[in-house]
């Protein structure tokens, strides 16, 4: 069930570009270090395309990219900052 953020005094369809930007570049970069530290886990497991990890690697590597890459998502938080 989706939510929406209700922020007093703001109207609900708001955009918040810099919270959407912080939680698209955790959610990507944490799932890419997550997946990254399971196939190394796995040893020559891990790449074998048998097994789901190598699969589950290159969809989390890629979503660093297509997700919006996590160096634009920097600068949009950088620039939302004034920076």
């Amino acid at each position: 069930m989706l939510r929406s953020l209700s922020i007093p005094g703001q109207d609900p369809g708001t955009v918040l570009p810099r919270e959407t930007s912080m939680v698209k570049l955790t959610a990507t970069e944490t799932a890419r270090r997550v997946a990254l530290d399971a196939m190394q886990m796995m040893g020559g497991y891990g790449y074998a395309t048998e097994y789901d990890m190598e699969r589950l690697v290159r969809a989390t590597v890629v979503s660093t990219v297509y997700g919006g890459t996590s160096e634009i998502q920097r600068e949009i938080i950088g620039k939302t900052y004034g920076l």
